[in-house]
Formats: C-alpha cells, sequence, structure tokens
C-alpha cells in the first residue's frame, strides 16, 4: 500500500500543501525543533531506570560502577542523590524546553489562521460578482469561521501531535529494540493489530461524520439567521413553530454527528487500556520463563513501565490526532484553501479619469451559461454631470446594464469607455474608487454613525469636513442633530433603528464622502412612500449642483422629475429617449 494513501499521511500530506512557502519553512523547523524535544523526553524517561534499580536492586550500584568506574567511590545512597538530582535537573529542563516548543507551535498555529482566513477571503472578493451568488452567504461565513477553526484547532494541532508523539514512538521502539529485540517484537505483534484494526474500522466513519457534522453546522447557522433577522415576518406569518421545528431539526442532526465524533474519541483509551494490561503481562511472563534472573526481571520491568507510562497517553493522543485529522478531510478538497500564487503584475493598467463621458459602444451583454443577450448593441453617451434615467419593464435589461457600469459585470460584446479609456478588469478598482452606488436594501453596520459614512475608514482617520460635507449634501442633519452623542451614536445591526428614507441618505453620504463623481441609484426609492421618496428625489435634485454624474433605474417616474434625460429599455435595447414631461405625455395616451 502506497504511504501516501494512509488517511493520516495524506492528510498531513494536503495540509502542507495549504502552507505559504514562509510556513513551510518553518514548519521544517519546528519538526526540528520537536525532533529535539522528543529526545529530551526519552533521555529524562531513562534516568527513572537506574533510580528505580539503585531502590530496588542491591546489584545495581555494583552494575553501575563497572560500567562507569568514576563512579565506584560513591556509596549507593550518594549516587541515588546525585542521581535523583540530575534526574529532577533533566525533567525541569524538558518540561521548560518544551514549554518553548508548544509556544513555537501555538505561534505558528496562530499564523497559519491569520493567513488562511485572509487568503479564503482574498479568493471569495476576487471572484466575480456572478460567482459569489451562487454560494449562499452562510456557506461563505463557513468556510471563513468554522471551517478555519477545523483547520488549525484540528488539522493543525493534530498533525503537530503526530508528529510530536511519532518521533517518540520512533526513538522508544529503537531503545526498547536495543534493550531486548524479542520483548520488542512480542509486544509489537499485540499492540499494532489492536490499534491498526480500530485505525481501519473508524477512519472512514469518523471522516463522514465529520463532513455531515459541517453541512449540518452550516445549515444550523442558516436556520439561527433566519429566525433572528426574520422575527418579525416569523412572528406575523404564524410559521414560529414550524421554524422551531426546523432549528430542532438541524441541531439535532448536529448533535449526533458530533457525538459520534466524541464517543469515537474515548474508544482509543480503553483499547489502550487493555492492551498496555496484556502487556504488562506479557512481560511479566516472559520475565519469569525467559529471563529468570530477578535483577534483570527487575530492571525490565522497570525500563517497560517507564515506557508505558510515556506510551498510554502517547498513543492515546496520537489516535485522536488522527481521528481529528480525518475528520477535517473537507477542508483539504476545499479549492478556497489552496494559497494563491503570488502573480507578479506585468503591465501598469491604464490611469481612469472621468473628465468628459461615458460611453457605451455597441455594448452587448450574455449571461454565462445562456445564449439569450440581456442587453443588445448599446450605444450612449452620459456627459459629466448629467442626470441620467433609466425606465423599463422587468427583465428589460435595466439590472444588467447598471452591472456593467459598475463594473461587477463585462460587455461580452462592445466595449465601455471612461473619457476614452475601455473599462476592463485590470482598471475596474480604480473606476471605483469615483462611483457611488444607492440600492434599495443598504448595507449598515453595527458601528457608529460616522463610521457608517465613512465605511472601512479606522473612526481616528474620519475627515471631519468631508463628513460635515456629506451630512449637509444628503440632508441628514437634522437626523444627527437629533442624536444626543451625534455622528457617533451607535446604528443597529442592518440599520434596524433607521427609517428606510435615513438609510437611503446615509448611502447617498457614502458617496459624497469618498468624493464620488458618478452616483447610481438602483431601484433605491422603490419601498419608499410618496413623501420620503420625494425628499430623496429633492436631494438628488441638489447633488446637480455638485457637478455629480447621476445615474438613476427607478420604477416609479416621479423618481425621475429631475433627470435631463430618460432612456427607455425593452428587451435589451434602448427603444426611446424622453425628457420628465415627455415621459409623462407619452403615458398619458
Amino acid at each position: 500500500m502506497n504511504l501516501k494513501q494512509v488517511g493520516a499521511i495524506a492528510s498531513t500530506a494536503k495540509l502542507y500543501k495549504l502552507f505559504t512557502h514562509a510556513q513551510k519553512k518553518h514548519f521544517f523547523w519546528l519538526v526540528v525543533f520537536t525532533f529535539i524535544s522528543s529526545l529530551t523526553d526519552l533521555i529524562g524517561l531513562g534516568f527513572v531506570i537506574p533510580v528505580v534499580g539503585l531502590v530496588l536492586s542491591e546489584d545495581f550500584h555494583k552494575t553501575m560502577s563497572n560500567a562507569v568506574p568514576a563512579l565506584a567511590s560513591l556509596s549507593k545512597n550518594q549516587l541515588l542523590i546525585y542521581t535523583v538530582s540530575i534526574f529532577f535537573f533533566i525533567i525541569i529542563l524538558k518540561n521548560a524546553f518544551g514549554l518553548y516548543i508548544n509556544k513555537l507551535q501555538v505561534n505558528f498555529v496562530r499564523n497559519l489562521y491569520v493567513t488562511s482566513s485572509m487568503n479564503v477571503l482574498d479568493k471569495i472578493y476576487d471572484r466575480p460578482l456572478l460567482d459569489i451568488q451562487k454560494d449562499t452567504s452562510n456557506e461563505l461565513v463557513t468556510k471563513l469561521t468554522f471551517y478555519q477553526a477545523a483547520l488549525c484547532s484540528n488539522a493543525a494541532i493534530s498533525t503537530i501531535i503526530l508528529i510530536n508523539e511519532a518521533m517518540i514512538f520512533l526513538l522508544t521502539a529503537i531503545s526498547t529494540c536495543l534493550w531486548d529485540w524479542k520483548l520488542f517484537l512480542l509486544l509489537i505483534g499485540v499492540m499494532a493489530p489492536s490499534m491498526g484494526l480500530f485505525y481501519n474500522r473508524v477512519k472512514n466513519m469518523i471522516k463522514q461524520a465529520g463532513l455531515e457534522k459541517t453541512e449540518n453546522a452550516t445549515r444550523l447557522y442558516a436556520s439561527a439567521q433566519e429566525m433572528i433577522f426574520g422575527y418579525t415576518d416569523i412572528k406575523i406569518a404564524g410559521t414560529e413553530k414550524n421554524f422551531k421545528e426546523r432549528f430542532r431539526g438541524f441541531a439535532k442532526n448536529y448533535s449526533i454527528y458530533q457525538g459520534r465524533l466524541d464517543f469515537m474519541m474515548f474508544i482509543p483509551t480503553r483499547i489502550i487500556e487493555i492492551t498496555i494490561f496484556f502487556c504488562i503481562i506479557l512481560i511479566l511472563l516472559y520475565g519469569v520463563f525467559v529471563l529468570k534472573d530477578s535483577g534483570k526481571i527487575i530492571t525490565t520491568i522497570s525500563f517497560f513501565s517507564v515506557i508505558a507510562y510515556r506510551s498510554i497517553p502517547s498513543v492515546n493522543r496520537f489516535v485522536i490526532a488522527m481521528n481529528n485529522l480525518n475528520s477535517t478531510e473537507f477542508v483539504f478538497n476545499d479549492p478556497d484553501f489552496i494559497p494563491k500564487e503570488e502573480i507578479a503584475v506585468t503591465e501598469i493598467p491604464e490611469a481612469i479619469t472621468y473628465n468628459n463621458a461615458i460611453n457605451f459602444d455597441h455594448v452587448s451583454y450574455q449571461y454565462p451559461g445562456d445564449n439569450k443577450e440581456v442587453i443588445k448593441d448599446c450605444n450612449l453617451t452620459i456627459k459629466k454631470g448629467e442626470k441620467i434615467g433609466f425606465i423599463g419593464k422587468s427583465g428589460a435589461g435595466k439590472s444588467t446594464l447598471i452591472g456593467n457600469i459598475l463594473g461587477f459585470l463585462y460587455p461580452t460584446q462592445g466595449r465601455i469607455l471612461i473619457d476614452g479609456t475601455e473599462l476592463q478588469k485590470n482598471n475596474t478598482a480604480q473606476w471605483w474608487k469615483i462611483l457611488g452606488y444607492v440600492r434599495q436594501e443598504v448595507f449598515i453596520m453595527n458601528k457608529s454613525f460616522a463610521e457608517n459614512i465613512a465605511i472601512g475608514e479606522d473612526k481616528e482617520n474620519i475627515d471631519a469636513a468631508r463628513m460635515d460635507k456629506a451630512i449637509r449634501l444628503s440632508s441628514l442633519s437634522d437626523l444627527v442633530s437629533g442624536w444626543e452623542d451625534g455622528i457617533h451614536t451607535m446604528l443597529n445591526e442592518r440599520g434596524n433603528n433607521l427609517s428606510g428614507g435615513q438609510k437611503q441618505r446615509i448611502a447617498i453620504a457614502r458617496a459624497i464622502y469618498k468624493g464620488a463623481q458618478v452616483l447610481i441609484f438602483d431601484e433605491a426609492t422603490s419601498a419608499l412612500d410618496s413623501k420620503t421618496e420625494e425628499e430623496i428625489t429633492n436631494s438628488i435634485r441638489e447633488l446637480g449642483h455638485e457637478d455629480l454624474t447621476i445615474v438613476i433605474i427607478a420604477h416609479r417616474y416621479t423618481s425621475l422629475k429631475y433627470c435631463d434625460t430618460i432612456y427607455e429599455l425593452n428587451k435589451g435595447s434602448i427603444s426611446a429617449s424622453y425628457t420628465y414631461n415627455e415621459l409623462l405625455k407619452q403615458n398619458t395616451h
């Protein structure tokens, strides 16, 4: 059998592939230090034998004196005191060095957690929007939280334990073989089959239980989110009992698979205890029927007692570590966990400036896997400072058109030009710097009002002058002045302590604060009442004085009152253009 196919070894190899180049070097030195630590472990245990021999055997003092003539001048008691003192000193040094190694191991795992989390987050953020939308938010959050804990707390720490215990096993086996190879083979013949049989029987069960546990953890998390964020809807719908039963089912399934894993972790201890007890009986019988020498019997029993003292917890840790490693197999198979390769930047993208116009040059777009063109041969010019509106029935292509302007979608044919520079993947980030986006569902964080406006900036770096301008132009001055803590007032998660119109104004304020030159409204007022919609529309009119280019998608014509031109989309094509008054006349006929 190929060693690389053995579960724990295969998992360790897969884990190693997830390390960065620097982590691989650190891991190598960690293994070296772990080997030294294991060696000191064995040396420390080795000193138990002369201590026990001096206490229990009258002849052991002579044996030591003959082996080391310098000890002949010492009495038995003096030699015992010196031996115990050296043994105690070695134990202290061994444990101090062991703690240092443990600190290195913890630091390594801590660093792995951060780098792996950032690697997965970078990969998620490198995906196109359409790919992001294929996964549920719960699946993505699970990768960034639960999977990282499984990778570090289970896989990485278990691998370190495996390496440490494997080295101790190897050194112990060599020592035992040198001591008495016949007895060594006898003990191996007893221990290996029992532990090997258990591991082969349960490793696939553990893998499956680990996978099922993870899947149910994701479902449980999703169910919990639904119940918390859907509180009012669930209460009013009268389906609270159904949601609770669904949550109970996920919790029960999770507990079943977690329980299976926990139970299988208890089994090795029982098997080891039985095996070690059987080995002790074998050692006694071996001493009586083979050695037939009381001195040899005492030293042999002492030696193997020390081995058993170290091996019982060691074997238990080894088996549990293998089980933990197998239970996290699902992490290694996730492509998002493979470290990103650093790609050298071969060319600097052409800088985007916006002083004149946005041009759609024969732009068409069709979604992957769909032969239908959602946008068809669109030619359009949006001049700087213009206020442009888009109308059309559902499915006419309005949101797809905005997706192309935003740079989340790219034309399958044609080009989008910003002052003559084509908008492409390598310069989209520059384009986003001068874009503002206001949609129906505004992202509100559980942070202060100011932090929500200057989204992503540290509190101490928030620019007061820009903040004041953003508040004034987005008509939020009255709201802020009514709060005792002003701009430092904490907003509830998802903006539960704000009205719909206030959320929209916060999104507008964000665009102003960042210095956006283009502001896009995507059905931003469709869920607002008429009065609030009118207030937001008036705010948009005021923004026109700031030389902002404004693009609005709306179902309600009243939201387009101050637009210079309104385009109608029909089946992906611009079928007509109107002024606001022309649009109203067109729809009165």
